[in-house]
């Protein structure tokens, strides 16, 4: 079986990004953790896309492991995006408000 290929949204990768920060500002452990539990993620929903139920908005969702964030992605043969790194604690729209995240 082939993977499908991904990207992250600029809006996921400033999320992403940020987190990251905030996390090493924390400790470096932290947001090599933060950091992995992200690539697993990934790789998992590349590896079965279409493994968690889409919404009314078409957006599927992946909790991280030992995380309290999910990664929001859209499926489409063959290609994956991230389309937000949501923090579970936040109203689960945020990001849908805070501007295009395409």
């Amino acid at each position: 079986m082939s993977l499908a290929s991904f990207d992250l949204s600029p809006g996921a990768r400033r999320e992403f990004d940020d987190t990251v920060d905030w996390y090493r500002e924390q400790s470096p452990e932290a947001a090599e953790r933060f950091v992995a539990a992200v690539h697993a993620g990934i790789l998992r929903i590349v590896d079965s896309p279409l493994r968690w139920p889409e919404n009314a908005a078409g957006e599927r969702r992946l909790v991280l492991q030992g995380s309290p964030f999910a990664l929001e992605y859209v499926s489409r043969p063959g290609h994956v995006t991230i389309v937000a790194i949501a923090h579970g604690s936040r109203d689960p729209e945020y990001w849908r408000r805070a501007g295009p995240r395409g």
